[in-house]
């Protein structure tokens, strides 16, 4: 969890955000899109692309690490 929340704090505002809400890291209940979207001012398809582009920066981040710790 640690790491996960080190990565997540990477990522700008508005990706930890929706990173946070829809999963509910932190103990809080997943959120769906659509709720995510009302509390953010947005559509639920921009939550979605803005969560996409979040994990997949996560994704790079978890594979240059492990090329760092094999090295």
């Amino acid at each position: 969890q640690s790491t996960l929340a080190r990565l997540v704090a990477t990522l700008a505002e508005r990706q930890r955000k929706v990173l946070t809400l829809r999963y509910g890291l932190g103990g809080a209940e997943p959120t769906t899109l659509r709720e995510i979207g009302r509390q953010l001012g947005i559509s639920p398809e921009r939550v979605r692309q803005i969560e996409v582009e979040a994990l997949e920066l996560l994704a790079v981040d978890r594979e240059i690490a492990a090329m760092h710790a094999a090295a």
